[in-house]
């Protein structure tokens, strides 16, 4: 399964530089396989 972006974007989006909006929260979720919740995070497990 694809997103059908360039990995430099994938890249960005994983260590912050670029913001998502939900749908693509939820494909990246899909691609995972990890509940939308987990890729969210949560600021007390840093």
């Amino acid at each position: 399964m694809s997103l059908g972006v360039p990995q430099q974007h994938i890249s960005r989006v994983e260590t912050g530089d670029r913001r998502i909006d939900p749908a693509e929260l939820q494909a990246f979720a899909l691609l995972y396989a990890l509940p939308i919740a987990d890729l969210l995070g949560n600021e007390e497990d840093e």
